[in-house]
């Protein structure tokens, strides 16, 4: 499962089918203990700011994501 691979920090973009856009919305993977969070900036009208949700429960009706990580020296 994708979600065993995520680490605290990564960048997730979440992709869509619209022509000339590939992802549509970003965010970062937050891990507590081992649950994994989303932080990202909420457009929902009762939000319109940084929040955290549950990872697998904003993740499951979205088309794909793509998984962005810092490099380590």
């Amino acid at each position: 499962m994708i979600t065993n691979n995520l680490k605290d920090g990564d960048y997730v973009g979440f992709y869509i089918d619209t022509d000339g856009l590939d992802v549509s919305h970003t965010g970062i993977i937050i891990k507590d203990k081992d649950h994994l969070l989303l932080r990202h900036a909420s457009s929902k009208e009762v939000y319109h700011k940084v929040v955290e949700e549950d990872f697998i429960n904003y993740v499951k009706n979205k088309t794909g994501i793509v998984v962005y990580r810092t490099l380590q020296n």
